[in-house]
């Protein structure tokens, strides 16, 4: 009787092995190999091997439901991926991919969406699916953060935003093999260990900070330098600080990965604002409260252990509205101020360039060209060329372009959403690209992406050959 039960539980221990073999999640195969480059996260698109990753479409949060964005129903608005061929983008004769595969079913393409892949992982924006308990109203201003593995599965959540944000700011920073998301909430910025989806930081009181965005991701970097380990941020004095009457503000640094806090300056009388960090420099403007009608002129230190003990470089002698930092090369930034847009190089002595003779909020830059939209249409300029004429890319192709989400950069391509027409007449604003080097001539916007049910294009009419055996040229559906 004990032999034929043992066999009769063995028998049962193999079935349920095999059904957990059978069942689990097996995922997408060809994935690329875990240390190759991504180039262009954060954005609509990356490139990682041979893989375009991409977000199918734009989807406006404010219109969902709670039966919306669960995870394997959704289409537009997703993460796909399209296999490329020597680096192209590869369409069949009616300019659909030829090749296209969903590898997170939620919905990342809305006003905060955005990813980044990092070793073998996908990181990702999603709007909140919550009640709130209080109002019975669907949180979807709120902004989920996610990890799913490349393959498509082991989807976690990782931190929920507890204020709804216009523009949100995060980045990834890999610290010793383990990523850490931050993100900027108004005045409060958070630290995020991905692996354990633990909040590890938090500062509530920040008065300005910078985030370090890096789009090419290598995983063999050594990534060392103080700001790879450290947000820097600026706080009001407290009253418990303000023993010796400071005037001005303090520098902190929060480190990412415990959290713990470190003013880095107590300002007498300076108050510093900071503007934007790269591989060990911080930019930022500051004003001395002795001084009566003091500007706030622009300054840069290259920090490697300590604020006091780096020099500080003056790169202007005016202050500007807005800087656009150009990837932090030779310190070229581009300006606005005085109905003008300026190029500003190297340090306060060299002479500001005048670029535009109108003062425009950027979108992007991208190698030698800025971006701005005017009425619908996106423009771009020469960021190196004195009072350049502008050069209209988009011409009257509507797009959906309102703040930096929507634009994309990877070095050949620009990625933007591009407003789409349903054979039934419905609006649909879908993934679109152009080269980043064509000419008012050459430009040619293109569809890539997989259309949700409903929202194909009705067919082009087609030419008809004016005698037999004439060779007629095709107009593909989408191209």
């Amino acid at each position: 009787m004990k032999k034929r039960l043992f066999s009769i539980l063995a028998v049962l221990m193999m079935a349920f092995s095999i059904c957990l073999v059978g069942c689990g999640d097996k995922g997408l195969k060809d994935n690329p190999p875990t240390n190759t480059t991504v180039i262009s996260n954060f954005g609509m698109s990356a490139i990682k091997g041979d893989y375009l990753y991409y977000i199918n479409g734009y989807v406006d949060e404010t219109t969902l439901d709670k039966k919306d964005n669960k995870e394997g129903e959704v289409t537009k608005g997703a993460i796909y991926r399209t296999k490329l061929n020597n680096g192209e983008i590869v369409k069949d004769s009616e300019g659909f991919l030829v090749n296209s595969d969903r590898v997170v079913s939620k919905v990342v393409g809305f006003s905060n969406g955005g990813f980044a892949i990092m070793g073998d992982y996908i990181y990702y924006t999603t709007p909140c699916m919550e009640i709130d308990k209080n109002t019975t109203e669907l949180q979807s201003s709120l902004v989920e953060f996610h990890r799913v593995n490349i393959n498509g599965t082991k989807d976690e959540r990782l931190y929920t935003t507890s204020t709804a944000e216009t523009n949100l700011d995060w980045t990834l920073y890999n610290i010793g093999g383990t990523p850490y998301i931050v993100v900027y909430e108004g005045s409060k910025i958070v630290s995020i260990n991905t692996s354990s989806a633990k909040v590890v930081g938090t500062v509530e009181n920040s008065t300005s900070y910078a985030i370090l965005e890096e789009e090419t991701y290598k995983a063999d970097d050594s990534r060392t330098a103080f700001n790879y380990k450290n947000v820097i941020f600026t706080r009001d004095i407290t009253a418990e600080d303000n023993k010796y009457n400071y005037k001005g503000n303090a520098v902190c640094a929060m480190d990412i990965a415990t959290g713990n806090v470190t003013t880095l300056k107590f300002n007498y009388t300076d108050t510093i604002t900071i503007k934007a960090v790269n591989n060990q420099s911080v930019y930022y403007t500051k004003t001395d409260a002795t001084i009566t009608g003091d500007i706030a002129c622009l300054y840069k230190k290259d920090i490697v252990s300590s604020w006091d003990v780096a020099d500080e470089h003056q790169l202007t002698d005016s202050a500007y509205d807005n800087y656009y930092f150009v990837n932090y090369g030779a310190d070229i930034i581009i300006a606005t101020r005085d109905n003008a847009t300026w190029k500003l190089e190297g340090s306060a002595s060299n002479k500001p360039i005048k670029v535009l003779t109108a003062s425009r909020d950027l979108v992007g830059i991208s190698g030698d060209y800025g971006y701005y939209v005017v009425d619908g249409d996106l423009i771009r300029f020469n960021i190196h060329t004195e009072n350049s004429p502008l050069e209209e890319v988009f011409g009257d192709v509507s797009t959906l372009i309102n703040n930096d989400n929507f634009i994309d950069f990877d070095g050949r391509y620009v990625y933007t959403y591009g407003l789409y027409t349903s054979e039934a007449g419905e609006e649909n604003y879908y993934l679109t690209y152009f080269e980043s080097n064509c000419t008012k001539d050459t430009f040619k916007q293109r569809f890539v992406g997989v259309f949700e049910d409903g929202d194909v294009p009705a067919v082009p009419e087609q030419p008809e050959p004016e005698y037999d055996g004439q060779e007629v040229e095709r107009i593909p559906h989408i191209d």
